[in-house]
């Protein structure tokens, strides 16, 4: 019954002219609407097409931030004892809204820093971390929930070489002295023929 009233009601300011061209009843608006596509002034074919408005709630409701962790590189994957390891990672939010996120970067399941990030809506920030490590081993990282590792180096596999082939080039040089020196004598006491 509304319906068919308000059809009435908009049929008359249709057909009356000098009356306004948009009707409006609760949250739908009524527009004239012209099948020939023209605006002249004369509306072939006369319709109205319905336009449904959206409460001003539901029109300003934003996606809360939404933050994650993505990617992550670690800088180099061997390093000698006490040398820098850097660890980047790019915390992400997705959503309409700036957010914090806490970062907890673990290693061997430990947390070793933490930091507080904030990101702008639908944005993106690099976060680095660096570590040193004085202990030889594998060390496994962790940052929400991506993971990777990198080795330290042990300090004696490195000494170790530079002093067996410090000692070999001291055996080679103590035995050419020593042939040198035998076959100096050898000239030396001669028997002559």
């Amino acid at each position: 019954m509304i319906r068919i009233l308000l059809g009435l009601i908009v049929l008359f300011i249709a057909l009356v002219p000098g009356m306004p061209q948009v009707v409006s009843a609760a949250s739908t608006t009524y527009v004239p609407f012209d099948a020939d596509g023209q605006v002249n002034g004369t509306i072939v074919d006369p319709g109205w097409l319905a336009v449904r408005r959206l409460s001003p709630a539901l029109a300003n409701q934003h996606n809360p931030a939404q933050m994650s962790v993505q990617y992550l590189n670690i800088n180099p994957k061997q390093a000698y004892p006490n040398q820098p390891v850097n660890i980047t990672t790019n915390v992400v939010n997705t959503g309409d809204e700036a957010g914090n996120l806490i970062v907890d970067l673990k290693i061997n399941g430990e947390v070793e820093q933490s930091c507080i990030v904030s990101v702008g809506p639908q944005g993106t920030k690099l976060l680095k971390f660096t570590v040193t490590k004085a202990q030889p081993g594998t060390y496994t990282v962790d940052i929400g929930g991506q993971t990777g590792s990198f080795i330290i180096l042990g300090a004696s596999s490195s000494t170790a070489s530079t002093h067996s082939s410090g000692g070999l080039i001291a055996f080679l040089l103590m035995g050419i002295l020593i042939l040198f020196t035998v076959v100096v004598l050898m000239l030396t006491y001669r028997r002559p023929a």
